[in-house]
């Protein structure tokens, strides 16, 4: 008999027992396996990628260096800065590194399927365009006049409507024409009459203004001839006398302006007789001037009578007025009128002019129109008899061309997915070691470390072996997150169009061609322009978001990402649900002090009967349900599970590889059973710091579930706009926040 004694760590308790027992050691053959070096690490991986044809000698080696240097990474960050990380070893790197070779193989299959749907595809459109172009050829004859025929009638129809809009619009301008001469003919006389009112207005003003220069004495000119200290009344008036007669500028001084003006007083007479013949001045100039004395209470006649003896002032005072009412009626009526009635004519002999030429004009059109008239009825008469010889095949073009019209945008579309299908499993690999690394390593850890490691390690890690970092546009899901420091709902995911059931749809149009009924197939399915995407290095936040989104749609199927995202789980969330939910190979374990992953699993198992397990009450109940669970295929969550001192006799329930197909062989209480294929086993623990023994993190997949501060604010959002917007859906609330 031999007996194996392992210990999963070396540290002080390992070493006192060592001491303790002495005789005992002295006779065990002591073995210490040490971490692999990197040599042995690029081993280990060649020798599982050595099994797949896809990889080519040089691309294993490089994707080994790969493998290689991001298990090292996680290890150098684990020891350097102290992160409680216990399951990095050799056993977890080889499972890593079997992951790795799963997703890859497990995206090929889907690869070489779709790239086999789209090759049979496109060899049926090929051969139905071959087909399409010799019956294109045959109507090709028989529809050229046709078309030609169709054509000359659809230029005179063309042509005639044109005509017919300018000849209604002429006549409508006629029209307009000869109301607006009507108008002008209406309204002049009355403009005219206007016109000669205030004429007649403006020469009684005048007679009355020249009559009181008549009742003017020499005597009493003679008599203000020889003032020499007049009055300011005097000056003021004379002031005004000397603008009317002479101008607004000339001096209006007592001695050089008053008197010089007087030193003939028969010429004086004279000039105040005639000022209406003056144009020295514009009338609004020289109503402006005048303003500054009319203004004043002592500028009027009754009040100069009574402080003058000399008549002649209050007749010099009125004579102003008068002089100042006839320009001020000359300037705001007369003008304004005599210009009016002065356009109203020109207008008018204008408008009759141009009325006589549009006549003319409209006369020409409708003969034009007449003309056309004849030569559409004789080209229809022609078009009708051609139609008649095709009409038998316009059925076939229409259904011909509708067919190569769907045809045109699928084929171009397929073609370019074909060869992105051709070349997805070289230019993809990036992204899936770097998912498949994130859900084996980094489980536990928090969102920053995440992102450390993806930007800091892994990116170098990619960049050093020459490797893209591109991410596969196969599927189009939109995972919901609201949140106040990116501003952002999610990251679209590109979907590919997938050619299931092409072949009949083709069949289907190939059937039908004659008949008119195929319909474009997707015509107008978005397509996103770009099929790479890399993920840029940056602090926790939009960046670590968009990583959720693209490690989530790698992990899982587009199907399970849609169901989460209609559920208003956010990214941070989905993304750690994905890790948990495609634990290959191993049990799940989940950190879940909050009960988030325990309420999933309910939901999630509401209808199968799932069996709830405390780990805490381990009674022989407990086993009993247990053993009837794996024999018949029940969800089983054990919670409250003691990560530090794990049942042994549970342990070897955990070491089985559940990602094998068929019928697993469990190892339970000393005895080997047929496992269920449903049975499933789902941990967690509601303890944190969670602290996981190292046999026990070997045999399992963690994930911690600890609410993260970026998802409590998304959710805390989500939950208050849908109850202000109750009425949106998910994503319509995603998108306006």
């Amino acid at each position: 008999m031999r007996v194996v004694v392992t210990s999963a760590s070396c540290d002080a308790k390992f070493q006192r027992n060592f001491k303790s027992y002495v005789s005992l050691c002295n006779r065990l053959n002591t073995i210490y396996c040490l971490e692999w070096s990197r040599m042995e690490l690029v081993d280990v991986a060649i020798h599982h990628l050595r099994g797949y044809h896809m990889f080519s000698g040089g691309l294993q080696e490089n994707l080994a260096h790969l493998l290689a240097s991001i298990h090292l990474s996680v290890l150098q960050v684990t020891s350097t800065e102290h992160i409680q990380h216990p399951h990095v070893n050799n056993e977890l790197y080889e499972h890593f590194v079997e992951r790795f070779c799963h997703t890859v193989q497990r995206q090929h299959a889907h690869n070489e399927e779709m790239s086999t749907e789209l090759s049979t595809a496109l060899d049926q459109i090929n051969k139905i365009t071959v087909q399409a172009s010799k019956l294109r050829d045959q109507l090709d004859r028989e529809t050229t006049t046709l078309d030609e025929r169709k054509y000359a009638s659809s230029k005179l129809l063309t042509q005639i409507g044109q005509d017919v809009t300018i000849t209604s619009e002429h006549a409508k301008l006629i029209n307009k024409q000869r109301k607006r001469i009507k108008h002008l003919q209406k309204v002049l006389p009355d403009y005219e009459h206007a016109h000669e009112l205030v004429l007649t207005d403006t020469g009684k003003i005048l007679e009355s203004t020249k009559s009181l220069v008549r009742e003017l004495g020499l005597d009493q000119l003679t008599d203000l001839r020889a003032i020499s200290k007049p009055s300011q009344e005097l000056e003021d008036i004379f002031a005004a006398v000397i603008m009317i007669v002479k101008s607004p500028n000339a001096d209006i001084s007592w001695t050089k302006g008053a008197k010089r003006l007087m030193a003939n007083l028969d010429r004086f007479l004279e000039m105040l007789e005639s000022f209406d013949q003056q144009d020295v001045v514009s009338s609004e100039v020289l109503l402006a001037a005048l303003e500054h004395y009319t203004i004043k209470t002592s500028f009027s006649a009754d009040y100069l009578s009574q402080k003058c003896t000399n008549k002649a002032v209050p007749l010099l005072c009125k004579w102003v007025q008068g002089v100042s009412g006839y320009h001020s009626n000359l300037q705001s009526k007369v003008r304004p009128l005599q210009a009016k009635v002065a356009g109203m004519k020109s207008s008018l002999t204008e408008n009759l002019s141009r009325l006589k030429l549009m006549e003319e004009k409209y006369k020409i059109l409708d003969e034009r129109l007449d003309g056309l008239h004849k030569a559409f009825e004789q080209a229809s008469v022609q078009k009708s008899t051609q139609l008649e010889k095709v009409n038998g095949m316009r059925k076939q073009l229409s259904n011909l061309e509708e067919f190569q019209a769907t045809l045109s945008g699928i084929h171009e579309r397929w073609m370019e997915q074909l060869s992105n299908y051709q070349s997805a499993h070289v230019d993809y690999l990036g992204s899936d070691a770097l998912s498949t690394a994130l859900a084996v390593y980094l489980g536990p850890l928090s969102p920053e470390l995440r992102m450390q490691f993806v930007n800091e390690h892994w990116n170098k890690c990619l960049r050093e072996r020459g490797i893209e970092l591109s991410w596969s546009a196969t599927e189009k899901v939109l995972i919901p997150s609201v949140t106040d420091e990116v501003g952002e709902s999610g990251v679209m995911l590109d979907e590919d169009k997938s050619p299931e059931g092409v072949a009949s749809v083709i069949e289907t149009t190939d059937d039908n061609v004659t008949d008119g009924d195929s319909k474009p197939v997707d015509q107008d399915k978005e397509v996103m322009d770009q099929s790479h995407h890399s993920i840029a290095s940056g602090s926790v936040g939009a960046s670590y978001l968009e990583l959720c989104s693209l490690v989530s749609s790698t992990l899982t199927d587009r199907n399970m990402l849609e169901h989460w995202s209609a559920l208003g789980y956010d990214a941070y969330f989905i993304l750690d649900l994905a890790i948990f939910q495609s634990a290959w190979g191993r049990w799940p374990l989940a950190f879940d002090p909050e009960g988030m992953m325990f309420s999933y699993v309910k939901q999630k198992h509401a209808t199968n009967d799932l069996l709830l397990l405390d780990y805490r009450n381990r009674s022989p109940s407990f086993f009993l349900s247990l053993e009837h669970a794996i024999l018949h295929g029940q969800p089983v969550l054990m919670h409250h599970v003691d990560t530090m001192r794990f049942d042994p006799s549970l342990i070897t329930l955990l070491d089985c590889n559940n990602s094998s197909a068929g019928e697993k062989v469990i190892r339970y209480c000393s005895r080997k059973m047929h496992a269920h294929p449903s049975f499933h086993l789902y941990l967690s623990t509601t303890s944190y710091p969670v602290q996981v023994a190292p046999s026990l993190a070997a045999l399992v997949s963690l994930t911690d579930f600890t609410p993260k501060h970026q998802s409590l604010c998304s959710t805390l959002l989500q939950a208050a706009y849908s109850v202000i917007w109750p009425e949106d859906p998910v994503l319509e609330l995603s998108q306006e926040v």
